[in-house]
């Protein structure tokens, strides 16, 4: 189970805030209180993306299996001005080489308005699968789910992963959570130069 766990209320763009204080925690520094700045979360959460879109679309490939998805993401990118290199592919099959993710965020289906909690039962396993082939040895991966026990039963099944930290999140009636994923002690693997 996680090492770590807090809970957090945020409401539409403030998810983004707190995903990216999981993923880039040295960043964190720089995130104070909403109430300072007599801001909504809302409207606190939106103030990050140009900084978050900026600072990681150099090196950003954003997929999907749904066509329609990646059109989409591709409109909100030329909106915003970002250069992001998109996929369709299938999560259990990513068009990486192994060991070439040093972040991996993915907002996994919950199986309640996406997905089903059978489809997740195959979803999760495989994913997490790949995700291992993926991950750098010193990678780390933000997972976000609201399936949150088999999430955490197929990862202790997952040999090379393990979570450091879970975050909860209130979001629209639903509690979702997002998983601080890095690799399991003695499983990190170098990447060859």
């Amino acid at each position: 189970m996680a090492s770590h766990r807090e809970t957090r209320v945020v409401y539409g763009a403030g998810v983004v805030q707190g995903v990216v204080l999981v993923t880039f925690p040295a960043a964190s520094t720089i995130f104070t209180d909403p109430d300072e700045y007599d801001l909504s979360n809302t409207q606190y959460g939106l103030l990050f993306v140009p900084q978050v879109v900026t600072a990681i679309t150099a090196s950003l490939l954003g997929s999907d299996v749904r066509g329609d998805a990646v059109a989409a993401a591709a409109r909100n990118a030329r909106a915003r001005g970002a250069e992001v290199l998109l996929a369709r592919a299938d999560a259990t099959r990513l068009p990486l080489p192994g060991d070439a993710a040093d972040r991996v965020v993915a907002n996994l289906p919950f199986g309640k308005r996406v997905g089903s909690h059978g489809g997740n039962q195959v979803l999760y396993p495989a994913f997490l699968r790949e995700l291992d082939r993926v991950l750098a040895g010193d990678g780390r991966a933000v997972l976000l789910t609201e399936d949150k026990r088999l999430l955490v039963e197929s990862l202790q099944r997952t040999r090379g992963l393990r979570i450091i930290k879970e975050t909860t999140y209130e979001t629209g009636g639903a509690h979702p959570s997002a998983y601080v994923v890095v690799r399991s002690r003695g499983q990190a693997r170098r990447r060859p130069r």
